[in-house]
């Protein structure tokens, strides 16, 4: 059995088929194009606002510093602290969170605050 350049393009479509196959195809691909960047800017979105390091536990630590009205030295302590297991750096945010304290020590103390209040 033979086949000819009819069956041939029977199989195949016409070229009016092809073309509309084809223009489905490729907006079928933009499509999928286009949801994948929107999930990326999401997911980067995300990691800028909340990292996976901050989403440790049932609260993140910014809400607690919030919550406790903890100053700026207190509330970066208690951030490298609480976050230091989970970036990678352990030593260094620990270094950080006591270079953290020791400023507001020295803060409290050159401002003439004690410590009865809670160094405010």
């Amino acid at each position: 059995m033979s086949v000819k350049n009819d069956d041939i393009r029977e199989m195949l479509g016409s070229d009016d088929d092809r073309s509309k196959s084809d223009s489905h195809m490729y907006q079928h691909q933009l499509d999928e194009l286009s949801r994948k960047s929107e999930k990326n800017s999401k997911t980067a979105a995300s990691e800028v606002v909340h990292p996976t390091h901050y989403n440790q536990g049932n609260i993140e630590v910014i809400d607690f510093i919030r919550d406790q009205r903890l100053d700026f030295f207190l509330g970066n302590a208690l951030k490298y602290i609480c976050r230091s297991r989970y970036k990678g750096c352990y030593k260094q945010d620990l270094q950080k969170a006591v270079w953290y304290l020791q400023s507001e020590i020295d803060n409290t103390i050159d401002a003439g605050r004690g410590f009865s209040n809670g160094g405010r």
